[in-house]
């Protein structure tokens, strides 16, 4: 009886609960074979395969240039064998090390129950539990841009220990980068950061060791494909040979990318819900602590979060390149620090935030029910209820009920019995908005 106490006050037991739903909802979905050389999937599951074998060579194919990706996944083939399940297994286990760092870096700096809905807005996701049955490295690589960025938060505001963590973000940070090259959006905001303290004269000795630590790892890095290829730059040209020759910009893919997604941003946003309700959810707490004197951690994660905001509303739109950042796996990286801000309201909401988000749900629903049709406008309107009842609980009871919780629960259930983006049958119910451009 006391073992069963003691496990039902353990502050790690709500996550054990997120991670259980999490990984429910990844068998419910159960991965999917490869389907054929035209999956991005096939390409890395043939790479770990045949990765240590003698007739490997190291090319330019930016396939091949994510370790990060592949090589996991050989191990795992080697102990458990190859089928579906194994091929997604290393993007299910980096999608559950993402939920745990996320609830553990929020229960020591604001609490258990900001922790855990911004776990459970992780954990719910449509996004996150897409990128966990197939292997792509947009998740991955996100993962390992969220750990970044905390270790970052905690070595700025720690201010001991800064060899150390010094080290420790300069491997993340290479370990993401050798698994997409994306890894390098995180560094305009580190160069940000690292200005603002320079220029107040705050962790000196924290960025002194992380330049150096930058230096030796880029410095490995061209030492390590010079031993592999001869070539000491042959990542920076797997690069640019990927941007001038193999970047989809009027090929078919491309084609079919821009049939199925807006070109406009807004419209864009409308179509991926898994983005656009935490980003709702998010925006009262961005605009307070962007206004707000001093730092703290809301005000650090609502500058990472609109800096990211910005960077990929630039990419969307930006000639070539905009094409990639129509697929919505390529913004991975705003799952997180938006499902936490959206905790942040959830939990400290107050009336007037509130109402404004009741009126954008309600012109929402009314838009998506002519442009869309009455389903997606029922689903604001479930949104909506839910806004309506937290604040009236909050106006006339003084209660905090957290009820906005319950839309994405019953969002990702529906989303798993639809199962629309992963299952032959259904590869026609893909939403045609032509019109709407």
């Amino acid at each position: 009886m006391k073992r069963m106490q003691k496990l039902y006050e353990s502050p790690y037991l709500p996550v054990g609960i997120l991670l259980l739903l999490h990984t429910l909802a990844w068998l419910l979905m159960h991965p999917l074979p490869t389907t054929g050389p035209g999956d991005d999937a096939f390409a890395y599951v043939n790479l770990a395969k045949s990765i240590f074998s003698p007739g490997f060579h190291l090319s330019y194919d930016q396939f091949q240039n994510r370790f990060g990706v592949y090589v996991p996944v050989y191990f795992i083939f080697r102990w458990l064998g190859e089928n579906p399940y194994t091929t997604a297994l290393w993007p299910l286990c980096m999608s559950l090390l993402t939920i745990g760092m996320s609830y553990r870096f929020l229960i020591r700096l604001a609490g258990k129950r900001v922790a855990f809905i911004a776990g459970s807005l992780v954990a719910m996701n449509l996004e996150q539990v897409d990128l966990s049955l197939v292997l792509f490295p947009d998740l991955l690589v996100a993962g390992y841009a969220t750990f970044f960025v905390f270790l970052l938060y905690y070595a700025r505001e720690m201010g001991r220990k800064e060899i150390f963590l010094a080290a420790l973000l300069q491997l993340i940070w290479i370990t993401g980068f050798l698994t997409k090259e994306t890894m390098l959006l995180t560094l305009p905001y580190t160069g940000i950061l690292a200005v603002a303290d320079l220029t107040a004269k705050k962790n000196r000795s924290f960025w002194k060791a992380t330049g150096t630590f930058s230096l030796i790892s880029c410095l490995a890095l061209a030492w390590g494909y010079y031993a592999l290829t001869g070539d000491p730059f042959h990542r920076l040209r797997s690069m640019q040979e990927y941007i001038h020759y193999r970047m989809p910009v009027n090929d078919d893919p491309a084609a079919d990318i821009r049939a199925h997604n807006s070109g406009n941003l807004l419209i864009w946003l409308n179509h991926n819900l898994h983005y656009l309700f935490v980003l709702l959810l998010s925006l009262p707490v961005m605009y307070t602590n962007l206004k707000a004197e001093g730092g703290g951690l809301k005000k650090y994660l609502s500058g990472y979060a609109i800096y990211l905001l910005l960077l990929f509303s630039f990419l969307f739109y930006l000639p070539g390149i905009g094409t990639l950042f129509m697929q919505s796996r390529h913004w991975t990286f705003v799952i997180v620090p938006l499902a936490m801000l959206a905790a942040f309201f959830i939990t400290g909401s107050d009336r007037t935030s509130l109402r404004l988000l009741i009126g954008i749900f309600a012109f929402l629903g009314v838009y998506n029910f002519f442009a869309v049709g009455p389903f997606r406008a029922a689903l604001f309107a479930l949104f909506l209820t839910a806004a309506g009842a937290d604040y009236y609980f909050l106006e006339y009871k003084g209660k905090r009920m957290y009820l906005l919780l319950l839309p994405f629960l019953g969002l990702l259930s529906y989303y798993i019995f639809a199962n629309t983006n992963f299952r032959p049958e259904n590869a026609g119910h893909y939403e045609q908005i032509q019109d709407q451009k």
